[in-house]
Parts: structure tokens; C-alpha cells; sequence
């Protein structure tokens, strides 16, 4: 038996941004939850309508026409775009709701259940709904079963037409230059489309993919989630410009040649001005590449990043006395010297954020940069002694910048900064870590922290503290020095 249409299913029509729920023009037969069946005169929707997307589309043309005739930028000429279709969803949904509804026929009418007077209306494949109005089919959509996730396909619909409205403006552009400056356009075309395969424009790329998949899904007309239709909706998202190139060729498509005149029309040169030729093109191809290739750079230091702590963890743990552990009786911590870490002081850590970001974008090589390269290489190839050396360094160049930075703020840093876990060789991912390293004391008090932490009373500055004191520190990413 076909399933009888109520007032929680939801339809789409095939001209339209939203999908709707009917409400029922009978209050006689309902289910058990409330919803009452519709029939075949069940024409008015609930809450926000349908609303035509021609009109929402010509509302972003016209405001992405004019903003491009007032001299606007491309960014603010896309902004008016999506500002006009939003304008224009609102009033294309009030024509739905208020002059087409009684334009809408049933066609997926069930003669033999009749609710009062009325014969209800099923579930039956094929299209459910004609708009005679404006011509669209409307059918149902299993798959979008609430409010929210209609408003949720409106808002992306809107958008979409909004970008589409934009297109075509800058597609009437590419016109005019193909004809009267045809190296400009194709300038503009090459660094425009370099554009969406850099990095942002992949981000941009999955974006329109995402949105794909999800309105695939949410208006397939059979309930669940098909995967193999979906991921090829997602990907010919994702692939726009090369989708719109092959069905530009093959089947002539208007929406596709619209497109590519775009990437002509909208200016590829600096400051909202159009390319001028090869020059510009490779221009964008180098940044293109270049930003893959600081992106790679950036998750192969995470990378090393993770793998360093995970083995400074290992270490640590390693050295743990797990029969005299870090919440044993009588541990020593910087409370018991009134001090705290830098991280926990603002100043002090400002001042010591901005010492560190010198070093790392100096021009020349120093301490810090060599510390790096070696903490991010996990020190391979190193001697106690040479990792030793290369802490020393790298924390006197940091003090020494720090001391420079408190004298042009006009204040100064008075005493030394205890690093807790020592000594340095043994502890050396934490060398500049923040969260370790105390706020300035006394040399007496210095004296005193080592001569209570040390598991080596005959040698309490070398150490090394004990592990009934020593504490694991938070993680810190340490800026990237420049090359």
C-alpha cells in the first residue's frame, strides 16, 4: 500500500531554494502523533514556503550588476550578490506562499482513500506536485524530516544562487573582454583558476564539495544515505571548473560556458585590477605551488612535533619512581618558593614570546634557529655534551633578547630563571618551554630550589632533579624559523 502523504513530510520543489511541509486542509484523519493527512487540496505549506529561485536570481543579478557599475571590488560585488538573493528568497517565498499556492496540483492523488470529502494523497514514484505558476515539479524528499534541516538546505541554496548570480554578472564581463581584450581575459582565466588549486582554494574546493554531498543527499528522492551517489555529487562539487569544462565541450551546457567566462571576467591581477599576461599567470602558479609547499612544511613539523613529545613523554615517564610518585608527601614545587612559571605571568610572557619570534624571523642564523633544527631532527647524532652546549646557547640568546625587549619597554627583568627539569641535556625539548621555566629569582633562592629537588646531594646544580619533583610540561609550539 502506498504511504499516505501528512503534514510531516517534506517537498522540494524542482524551481525552488527550500523544502516545505503541506499543511492539511482537513482536520479529520490524523495520525498518532498528531500530524493530520493531506489531500488533494492541501496546497499551502507551512511556515517559510518554496520560494523561487528565479526571483532570488535576479535579485542577485541586478545587485551584482550595479555594484559592478559603481566600480565596486570583486569582493564586495560577491557580497551584494549574496545580499540580493537573500533579499530576493524573502519575496520569492512570499509569491509562493501567497499567489502560487493555488496554482499547485497533486498529481500523486489516491481515488480509493478519501479523508471527508477530500481523496488523500500518496507517496507513488514520480513527481507529487505541479506548479502551474512557474512550471516546477514538486516531489517528496524522505530525507529531510525537520524544520532545521530545511532552513539549513535554504540558507545554502541562497548562498549557492547568490554565487550563480555573481557568475553570471562576471560572465557577461568575460564577454565583452573576450572580444575587446582577449589577453587579458585569458590572463584573468589562467590565475583565477591557479587560484582554486593553491591551498585556499582546495579549502574552498572541499567546501563546495561538502555542500554537494549534503544536498545529494538531502534531496534524493529515496530515504537513506547512497553513498555512491553522493561522493560522485560531492566530487563533481569539488571539481567544478574541470566539470564545467568537460560539460561546456560535451553537451554544451549555458550554466558551464558561464562559468568558464567568469574565471575570464573576474579580474586576476593585484588590487582588483585584471591580469596582463604570462607574466601574472606564472605569478599565481608560483604561489600556488608555494603554498603547498608551506603547507607540507607546516604538517611535517607537526609531525616531528608530536613524535618528539611522545618520545620526551616516553622519557619522562621512564624516569618516573613509580614507588615514590609525583603526588608523594614532601614533593617540591615552585609554590613552596612563592614563584610561578612564565607562562602563568603575562608580561613576562609576552616579553618572552616576543624574544623568541626575533630569533626565529632574524636573517641571520643564531642559537635559536640551530636549537630547533636540531630539536625537530630529535637531537639525532648528538652528544650529552654537544645537546648540552646547544641548550646553553639557545637559552642565552632567548635571555639575551628578553633583556634587550625589557630595556625598550623601559623595564627590566632582575635575577634568574630556574629551568625546573634539569639539567638541560637530559630535558632538552623543554628547553625554551614556557611552562617550565620560573619567573626571575635570587641567586640564593636559585641555590636553594637545586639544593632541594637534586637526586645527586653532591652535585645539586648538575643533578639531575629528582624525579619525586620533576613535573611534565604542557606542550609548547615554538615559532618556525624563517630560512
Amino acid at each position: 500500500m502506498d504511504e499516505l502523504f501528512d503534514e510531516s513530510h517534506y517537498f522540494v520543489c524542482s524551481k525552488g531554494l527550500k523544502p516545505a511541509s503541506m499543511k492539511s486542509n482537513q482536520n479529520i484523519v490524523k495520525r498518532e502523533d498528531g500530524q493530520y493527512y493531506l489531500t488533494e487540496y492541501s496546497l499551502k505549506c507551512y511556515a517559510i514556503d518554496f520560494s523561487c529561485k528565479w526571483v532570488a536570481l535576479l535579485y542577485a543579478i541586478v545587485a551584482a550588476a550595479m555594484a559592478l557599475l559603481l566600480s565596486c571590488p570583486a569582493g564586495w560585488i560577491l557580497l551584494a550578490a549574496i545580499i540580493g538573493a537573500g533579499v530576493g528568497a524573502a519575496i520569492g517565498s512570499a509569491m509562493c506562499g501567497d499567489m502560487a499556492a493555488i496554482m499547485r496540483v497533486w498529481v500523486a492523488i489516491k481515488t480509493d482513500a478519501q479523508l471527508g470529502e477530500h481523496n488523500a494523497v500518496a507517496n507513488k514514484p514520480g513527481v507529487h506536485m505541479t506548479c502551474r505558476a512557474f512550471g516546477g515539479e514538486i516531489t517528496y524528499v524522505p530525507n529531510v524530516n525537520n524544520e532545521f534541516h530545511a532552513l539549513v538546505l535554504f540558507a545554502g541554496n541562497t548562498l549557492m544562487t547568490g554565487l550563480e548570480g555573481f557568475m553570471y554578472v562576471y560572465a557577461a564581463r568575460g564577454v565583452g573582454m573576450l572580444v575587446t581584450k582577449p589577453l587579458q581575459f585569458f590572463a584573468n582565466f589562467g590565475v583565477n583558476y591557479l587560484k582554486t588549486v593553491s591551498v585556499a582554494g582546495f579549502a574552498g574546493r572541499t567546501v563546495f564539495g561538502a555542500w554537494g554531498g549534503f544536498s545529494s543527499y538531502s534531496n534524493s528522492s529515496t530515504e537513506g544515505f547512497h553513498a555512491e551517489e553522493v561522493f560522485t555529487d560531492a566530487g563533481k562539487s569539488f571539481g567544478f571548473a574541470e566539470m564545467a569544462a568537460y560539460n561546456a565541450l560535451t553537451e554544451r551546457d549555458p550554466q558551464s560556458i558561464a562559468l568558464l567566462l567568469s574565471l575570464g571576467g573576474i579580474p586576476g591581477g593585484k588590487n582588483g585590477k585584471d591580469a596582463t599576461g604570462l607574466a601574472d599567470v606564472r605569478a599565481e602558479g608560483k604561489a600556488a605551488a608555494d603554498s603547498w609547499k608551506t603547507k607540507a612544511e607546516q604538517v611535517n613539523q607537526k609531525i616531528k612535533n608530536a613524535v618528539a613529545a611522545a618520545k620526551d613523554f616516553r622519557d619522562r615517564l621512564r624516569q618516573q619512581n613509580r614507588g615514590n610518585g609525583a603526588h608523594q608527601n614532601g614533593r617540591i614545587t615552585p609554590q613552596h618558593f612563592n614563584i610561578d612559571f612564565i607562562i602563568n605571568n603575562p608580561a613576562l610572557f609576552e616579553i618572552f614570546g616576543e624574544a623568541i619570534n626575533r630569533l626565529a624571523n632574524s636573517n641571520r642564523d643564531n642559537a635559536y634557529k640551530r636549537y630547533v633544527r636540531a630539536k625537530n631532527n630529535s637531537f639525532e647524532g648528538l652528544t650529552n655534551r654537544e645537546i648540552q652546549a646547544l641548550c646553553e646557547d639557545a637559552w642565552s640568546a632567548t635571555r639575551s633578547k628578553m633583556t634587550d625587549i625589557a630595556t625598550e619597554n623601559g623595564t627590566t627583568i632582575d635575577g634568574e630563571i630556574h629551568h625546573w627539569n634539569y639539567p638541560k641535556h637530559q630535558n632538552p625539548y623543554d628547553v625554551l618551554n614556557p611552562n617550565q621555566l620560573t619567573d626571575p629569582i635570587s641567586r640564593e633562592t636559585h641555590q636553594q630550589i637545586h639544593e632541594a629537588t637534586t637526586s645527586n646531594p653532591s652535585d645539586p646544580w648538575g643533578g639531575p632533579i629528582s624525579p619525586d619533583h620533576a613535573i611534565i610540561p604542557n606542550p609548547f609550539d615554538l615559532p618556525v624559523p624563517r630560512d
